[in-house]
């Protein structure tokens, strides 16, 4: 849901949420009502084929730029993805680096280049792989700033940490705390220090008396 809200800042930008397995789910249903989302079915086999399913539905509904990104970076800032269609005028590929070798948004304009071809998903050589089939391609890409996405025990860590970070700002920087994601991270942390052991004890020493 927090994702869907960063989506929001980008102003006079359709919205869409990719949905697996279909869009008749009352969850993305109910999305779709409160924040007026179009819906469409992810396709494809692997992590590049439903991406760039989902970018070129977008195109053939009548977009000229097109930016995807995942549910897994709740922490992301709008002006990220503000910035992004900014350089899709000028860029035909738009991508953020991830700080696991991946990318956390995609972004193209006008067409979907065969981009995701042959990449080693789910291996730290996502990016620098995307970036050679770009370049052998005779593309114009443009890079974000890093950022990191949410899909492994260390990163949640990672999470909550930036999270209990940004509450201590004052003013407008506080809006940039994602309101869901961080009452689910004050949740989890609450339950991790419950479920925290005590002080373990060492052995206890026997004194015997002597008789």
């Amino acid at each position: 849901m927090d994702g869907v809200r960063t989506a929001q800042a980008v102003r006079r930008a359709t919205q869409w949420l990719s949905c697996a397995p279909s869009t008749t789910h009352p969850f993305f249903r109910g999305l779709a009502r409160r924040f007026r989302l179009r819906l469409l079915t992810q396709t494809g086999e692997t992590l590049g084929e439903r991406m760039a399913s989902a970018l070129r539905q977008a195109l053939d509904a009548g977009a000229s730029r097109v930016v995807l990104i995942g549910t897994d970076v709740p922490s992301l800032p709008p002006a990220v993805l503000i910035e992004a269609f900014r350089l899709l005028r000028r860029a035909d590929v738009v991508l953020g680096p991830a700080c696991d070798g991946g990318y956390y948004l995609v972004g193209v304009s006008r067409r979907v280049p065969p981009i995701f071809d042959e990449i080693p998903w789910g291996r730290s050589t996502v990016l620098e792989t995307t970036l050679a089939q770009i370049n052998r391609l005779g593309l114009r890409c443009r890079l974000l700033p890093f950022w990191y996405d949410v899909d492994t025990l260390p990163s949640l860590r990672l999470l909550t940490a930036h999270l209990a970070s940004l509450r201590r700002l004052a003013g407008a920087q506080k809006g940039l705390i994602p309101p869901v994601t961080a009452r689910w991270c004050a949740a989890w942390t609450r339950a991790q220090n419950t479920k925290a052991p005590g002080r373990a004890r060492g052995p206890r020493r026997v004194r015997r008396r002597s008789r």
